[in-house]
């Protein structure tokens, strides 16, 4: 049985930047402090293609066939990691000319999505979620 790995980081709402408040670790477990204006975000267990890690608000490119390309945001919903798709495109077998195009609201299971591109995530990045052409 795999062990999930817990890793968590931390944005700062107010000062829009990456930090550490918030996460304390002890010798025998982590404790979470709530400070407002702080958000966790939980590595997925999972690596883009370039084996940067994924964690939830990660915007990223992704298939889930030779043919059926997606573009989304990793979150946590029903017990289990999704791509919230927002852009889909559908190709011929290595045929990527076509365009994304607003695709409406799908769920993917991020353990079934292959080809993974870690664009950026919601924070830093909001742009990014307005179009489909990077």
């Amino acid at each position: 049985m795999n062990k999930r790995i817990h890793r968590y980081k931390a944005w700062d709402t107010v000062n829009k930047r990456w930090t550490q408040s918030g996460i304390q670790f002890n010798n025998t477990k982590m404790e979470l402090e709530i400070i407002p204006g702080i958000v966790l975000l939980d590595f997925t267990g999972k690596y883009d293609n370039k084996e940067s890690e994924l964690y939830e608000k990660d915007i990223i490119k992704c298939s889930i066939s030779q043919t059926q390309h997606y573009w989304g945001v990793i979150e946590w919903e029903n017990c289990q990691f999704v791509v919230k798709a927002f852009w889909f495109k559908q190709d011929k077998i290595g045929d990527w000319q076509n365009e994304y195009e607003l695709a409406s609201t799908e769920n993917l299971r991020l353990g079934d999505v292959v080809n993974i591109k870690k664009l950026g995530n919601i924070y830093e990045n909001p742009e990014l979620l307005k179009g489909g052409t990077k």
